[in-house]
């Protein structure tokens, strides 16, 4: 009996112990597989890329190539100042749809737009053209137009011949106006000047009152509204061609703010530099200020205790939940149509049919297909649809509604934790933060500057981002393929015009990409990895 016993309490032991180990064992592996590593990035970033222009704008831009100009203008990387500062001025704006413009030349006594498309290669001298036409610097064709015109116009810096009739320029630039005016336009014209100095074929009167004719444009009635039209003369060498230069420009430019150009005015340029158009104030860029950031994990879903777990394929349905609905964990639409999440919740169907490329495009990079958006009735071209500062995807995906304005408010499961923060935090509005253990959430520090141009900066710190051990998937969003134990993260940015901080935010959007591998016990080193250069803007109608 005694012998037995010890036999019985032995097997009992060995099964306690074996139970115990396997405990650890699944404790172990639930650990490696929902919980996090966290990393670390940090840069300075600012809002200049946006490049916005406040109304639609239309540039006159005339250059001087007269023999005098040769002896004043310098060169760099084979081409002349004034050209290749040019080309960087369009190269500003030429993404914007808002800015267009027309190159002006004066050249052998001549007045006249470029290019000349019957001269169209170098090194053949262009005639300027009688007739102007305003490009667009985002449309291919148009592009191609301005790159031949600048390359016209850097032939007759190197070989200028004479000198041109001064008021020729400024009827030019009034017949321009005249032929593109219509009836209920909002256009705002600038016109610009560059030259070494002031004609000595016309007086100061002469001038005045075709200054005045030409802006006062601007003020007509009858249904027109052309906006303010503004003169801006730029002048190299401390206008030396004529003693009485200053006094004429200066009469010009005021002639023009009383007629309505308030912001025309003169311009030296140190001839002896590299100019930079962009620094002269000839267009009034928007100057936007950040307005909140939102960091999210792509592959990262709550799952039904509303804990973070690993979501490979980025579709708001945890790995685990896809097993237990034998969907795909590595195919975002792995139900043929919609996402795997939409696809649950909506009773394991899609609400509408979509293509086979919307079930993967994600156009306005807010973390729901295309598909998605015409199934929840959201805009694919809009980040925020309700406009309650929240992303759609994120919205959707923590449980709130990405057409309902008002949920952000409040704090429905009543743990102290506003909506709003659990859609920044990650966490879910209906699930009690205080009985959920979460590892982490992003720390988001920011330092506020303003550079040199007078754009706001920003040195962003990003401290506990979680990194999960993912299986990796080629079938999820565009900006969102990943290979095994990739996490790719978003950083979205959401600016506002300083001076208008309540209207419809624009958005800027970076992705970085950590593997779970390397941040294995928290080794993951502090990445300086963001600059302004990372983030693009995204396209919203």
């Amino acid at each position: 009996m005694m012998e037995l016993n010890k036999k019985t309490y032995l097997i009992l032991f060995s099964t306690l112990f074996l139970i115990f180990s396997f405990q650890n064992c699944s404790k172990v592996q639930l650990e490696s597989a929902y919980e996090a590593s966290t990393y670390s990035s940090k840069g300075l970033v600012c809002i200049d890329s946006i490049g916005e222009i406040q109304t639609p704008h239309r540039v006159i831009f005339f250059i001087d190539n007269s023999g005098s100009m040769k002896g004043i203008d310098g060169e760099s990387g084979g081409e002349s100042h004034r050209v290749r500062a040019l080309r960087s001025f369009i190269q500003k704006y030429q993404t914007n749809d808002n800015f267009e413009i027309s190159i002006g030349t004066l050249y052998d006594r001549q007045t006249g737009f470029l290019p000349d498309p019957l001269n169209p290669q170098l090194p053949t001298h262009a005639t300027p053209q009688a007739s102007c036409s305003f490009l667009k610097p985002r449309i291919l064709e148009d592009r191609s137009k301005i790159d031949q015109a600048l390359d016209q116009l850097n032939q007759q810096a190197r070989d200028p011949i004479n000198n041109s009739p001064f008021m020729g320029v400024l009827n030019q630039m009034e017949s321009c106006i005249e032929t593109y005016r219509a009836p209920g336009e909002n256009y705002r014209y600038s016109l610009v000047f560059l030259s070494d100095g002031a004609p000595t074929d016309v007086t100061v009167n002469q001038v005045v009152s075709k200054v005045t004719q030409i802006v006062s444009i601007g003020n007509m009635g009858s249904g027109f509204s052309i906006g303010n039209i503004d003169l801006f003369m730029l002048f190299l060498d401390q206008y030396n061609a004529n003693p009485d230069a200053a006094f004429l420009i200066d009469e010009s430019i005021r002639a023009a703010q009383r007629a309505g150009g308030l912001r025309s005015r003169a311009i030296v340029i140190n001839p002896e530099e590299p100019y930079n158009y962009n620094e002269l104030g000839l267009i009034e860029d928007i100057k936007y200020r950040l307005k909140q950031v939102w960091v999210t994990n792509n592959h990262v879903a709550l799952n039904s205790m509303g804990a973070r777990e690993a979501d490979s394929d980025g579709d708001g349905l945890s790995d685990s939940e896809e097993a237990k609905y034998s969907l795909d964990p590595m195919d975002y639409a792995s139900n043929g149509q919609c996402s795997d999440f939409i696809f649950v919740k909506n009773g394991m169907r899609c609400a509408s049919s979509c293509s086979v490329a919307s079930r993967y495009m994600d156009s306005d990079k807010d973390g729901l297909s295309d598909c998605d958006e015409s199934t929840l009735a959201t805009h694919s071209l809009k980040v925020d649809t309700d406009l309650d500062s929240i992303p759609d995807g994120i919205e959707y995906k923590i449980g709130l509604s990405p057409v309902d304005p008002a949920d952000l408010q409040g704090d429905v499961d009543g743990d102290g934790v506003s909506n709003f923060i659990e859609a920044l935090r990650f966490t879910s509005p209906f699930k009690d933060d205080r009985k959920i253990v979460h590892k982490n959430h992003v720390d988001i520090s920011l330092t506020e500057t303003i550079n040199s141009n007078g754009y706001y900066c920003y040195q962003i710190k990003l401290q506990d981002v979680g990194i999960y051990p993912t299986l990796g998937s080629q079938k999820t969003l565009e900006s969102n393929w990943s290979v095994p134990g990739e996490n790719i993260i978003r950083v979205l940015l959401q600016v506002t015009p300083s001076d208008r901080p309540s209207v419809r935010p624009k958005h800027l959007v970076s992705y970085k990409s950590f593997m779970f591998r390397e941040s294995v016990d928290g080794l993951i080193p502090f990445y300086d990895n963001f600059s302004s250069e990372d983030f693009e803007k995204i396209d919203e109608e």
